[in-house]
């Protein structure tokens, strides 16, 4: 005779691998938290890797390729106007950029929203003060596809010589920030 098990079960342990699952989503992994001062070589999405190169237009109508941006620092993150975890990682992110202003340093936000557009994004960087550059998913789609920002929170630091060094699944917090850019300047 067959044994059944109950659902309670079965609903149990499909809770847990999807509040583990979130978890890790929302904590992301130690070993993406990283920084590095090597480089592979390799054109990629990893610590050490060279950035792929994008193209796109900012909120303000800029267009604005890796290559502007030779020389400097850039700190590119994924968003959205209306998420509230993102909203807390612009106000993190809001007193680094003005420690950094005037640096060789520059901040790009991607809203994977593709219902946003330029209106949305400039109240956003005006309402939570904000005024780096801001690019919408319309104008993002093949940056979107090669940096692989499929959620929020996804922070890249790329160097002056277009080479990630830091990636961060998660809301980065000011203080890490703050540390990842010093190391780099």
């Amino acid at each position: 005779m067959k044994k059944k098990i109950p659902i309670i079960v079965i609903a149990s342990i499909l809770l847990l691998v999807i509040i583990g699952y979130i978890g890790f989503q929302i904590g992301g992994s130690s070993e993406e938290n990283l920084s590095i001062e090597k480089n592979s070589g390799n054109i990629g999405l990893n610590v050490g890797d060279f950035a792929p190169d994008f193209t796109t237009r900012t909120s303000t109508g800029e267009t604005l390729q890796l290559s502007d941006f030779e020389g400097r620092v850039l700190v590119m993150t994924s968003t959205a106007t209306w998420c509230s975890t993102c909203i807390i990682e612009a106000k993190n992110f809001a007193p680094v950029y003005k420690i950094f202003e005037g640096e060789n340093v520059d901040f790009l936000s991607i809203s994977i929203d593709p219902s946003e557009g330029d209106p949305e994004l400039e109240a956003f960087k005006k309402t939570y003060g904000t005024p780096w550059y801001y690019a919408s998913a319309i104008t993002s789609k093949q940056l979107i596809i090669d940096y692989k920002l499929t959620r929020f929170e996804i922070t890249y630091i790329i160097d002056q010589d277009g080479i990630i060094r830091f990636r961060d699944t998660g809301i980065t917090q000011s203080n890490t920030l703050e540390e990842e850019l010093n190391n780099l300047l």
